[in-house]
């Protein structure tokens, strides 16, 4: 037997059309239907199908209280925004409320009181794609959600089927292998705040997945535990929620970050999406760094990721905006940024560094983001310039001094393979270089310029081989090495190069202003040296090198 999906279809033969106006918005009432003011503006719908019409997110339809009666329906189109500050009350069931979708934008509803009723909430989706979902309606058992909704792909065509929709593991294991079934059990509920994911089908579909059931019941406050770890967790509103700003709120408006900061902490405050559009397709960080351009808000019914210390998330009705658009993820206008992009025969990953004001080279809370290795077996990551001992997918710098920039890259791959590492490079300062050392090669790649190739081992894990250089190492080499010459420089205190040919055997030695070697180091034959240092104090050395029998001297400023 097909599996049939669940439609509302209204077919009104109107006889007259009320309407109704009131704070910025419309209802129209057909075939005589009433809308009826109480005390309070206790707005009662009955006896017959309703409308809203003519509004917008900054000019939202608001009403005190508002009340469907049993016979009557409301539908919420999807430039539709409306706002209940105290309570919605539905009669009628899950067909007295209906929120449209399609592939522009959604019907937002912000309730910011109690709520009694159930609701049908559609949500568009992008054909043949991998989707994080969350609930309105956690009351709703997921197995009615897979059986009303043919666009999720199922396995077989015949019954019992195999849904492409499953659970994550939080206790570290990861994705749980096995897909939802037509077994599943009808008291299974969704749950409020909790993700889920799920695939749609090809484009030859309706494009909308409908939820239905018992709105969540507000407040949601510490509804939602998570334990140490990653958690999939997602919007349990009918409306957006801010993660990352609190402008445009209610009053008193709220983000989602800022709310959890007791339980997102440090290097993890932030959220991570799937972005099924992006190259290389991968989970997007959003955190506070968003707010140099633009606020991100996850959209009615998008999930996420985010890796929490044990305890309860928060989902307050002031995180809640009107935000229609119907993509699950957020526009932003762009920061200087290198994207850092290495593909294998295993698939492809990327890492972001940022250039936005204020930041630092040590861990700036909300703007850097430790990675999610999501696909462990194959990971791309940068670590702090001033080393934490974190793995970052996202790393905030600030938008100067890029000549003394030396950033670790870390690269993990289970099999071995041939990486090929290319960037894509935003609003870049031109004084800003993207430039990739191989340590294990002793090679310099303008990736501007041309792509670079690197064999790597089985189970190869973490830093040391590889680095981005964003000042101007190419051509200072290549502008500095004259035959029988060297240069020597320090970049900051954590390294010394010595450009130039030397030897087999050279030697370089590093005095410092009292006349005393703080180090000894044998160099390599090559045009290049790098010596590192030990957190050396800021002040002038000298560094000798004896290139067999050659010496050569050198004052160097070192400086933190």
């Amino acid at each position: 037997m097909k599996r049939q999906i669940f439609r509302l279809l209204v077919l009104i033969v109107p006889v007259f059309i009320q309407y109704t106006s009131f704070s910025q918005g419309v209802i129209k009432a057909e075939s005589g239907a009433r809308i009826v003011s109480q005390t309070g503006s206790y707005w009662v719908v009955d006896n017959g199908a309703f409308t809203f019409t003519s509004t917008n997110a900054t000019n939202p339809v608001t009403m005190d209280n508002l009340k469907i009666e049993a016979e009557a329906s409301l539908q919420l189109p999807t430039t539709t925004c409306l706002t209940v500050n105290g309570t919605l009350t539905n009669d009628a069931g899950t067909t007295g409320l209906v929120i449209k979708s399609d592939a522009t934008s959604t019907g937002s509803l912000k309730i910011l009181g109690n709520v009694s009723g159930a609701a049908i909430v559609e949500r568009y989706m992008t054909p043949d794609a991998w989707h994080l979902i969350s609930s309105p309606t956690s009351s709703q058992p997921i197995i009615n959600f897979l059986n009303n909704n043919t666009d999720i792909a199922t396995a077989g065509n015949t019954y019992p089927y195999t849904f492409a929709m499953k659970n994550y593991n939080s206790s570290g294991t990861g994705w749980i292998t096995d897909y939802f079934t037509s077994g599943k059990a009808i008291g299974d509920l969704f749950g409020p705040g909790k993700g889920y994911l799920v695939r749609t089908v090809g484009p030859e579909v309706t494009k909308i997945l409908q939820f239905e059931g018992q709105l969540n019941a507000l407040p949601i406050g510490n509804n939602v535990p998570v334990i140490s770890g990653w958690n999939l967790v997602g919007n349990p509103f009918t409306s957006a929620i801010s993660i990352n700003y609190a402008a445009g709120n209610a009053s008193g408006g709220t983000n989602f970050i800022d709310e959890n900061s007791d339980v997102l902490k440090g290097s993890f405050a932030a959220v991570y999406l799937w972005d099924e559009t992006a190259f290389p397709k991968g989970y997007i960080v959003v955190n506070h760094s968003h707010n140099s351009s633009s606020p991100f808000y996850a959209q009615v019914g998008q999930g996420f990721f985010v890796k929490a210390v044990a305890g309860n998330l928060k989902f307050t009705s002031s995180m809640q905006v009107h935000q229609g658009g119907a993509i699950f993820k957020g526009t932003k206008v762009p920061t200087p940024q290198i994207k850092l992009i290495a593909e294998s025969n295993v698939g492809s990953t990327s890492t972001i560094i940022e250039f936005i004001e204020g930041t630092t080279a040590r861990l700036d809370v909300g703007y850097d983001a430790g990675v999610f290795k999501a696909e462990p077996s194959f990971a791309l990551y940068t670590r702090l310039v001033e080393d934490n001992g974190v793995d970052f997918q996202l790393q905030c710098l600030p938008p100067t001094g890029y000549d003394k920039l030396v950033i670790p890259i870390g690269i993990d791959s289970k099999a071995a393979s041939e990486i090929v590492f290319s960037v894509q490079a935003v609003q870049l300062d031109p004084n800003c270089k993207v430039i990739l050392e191989d340590r294990l090669t002793d090679t310099f790649t303008d990736l501007s310029k041309g792509n670079y190739k690197a064999a790597v081992a089985a189970n190869t894990a973490g830093t040391g081989r590889f680095f981005i250089h964003t000042g101007d190492i190419i051509s200072g080499v290549d502008d500095q090495v004259l035959p029988g010459k060297l240069t020597a420089y320090a970049v900051r205190n954590v390294e010394i190069r010595v450009v130039g040919e030397v030897g087999e055997g050279a030697v370089a030695t590093l005095y410092n202003g009292l006349g005393q070697v703080v180090l000894t180091k044998k160099l390599s034959a090559g045009n290049l040296n790098i010596i590192g240092l030990q957190n050396l104090s800021s002040g002038v050395y000298l560094l000798k090198i004896d290139n067999n029998g050659t010496p050569q001297t050198f004052k160097v400023m070192v400086r933190k």
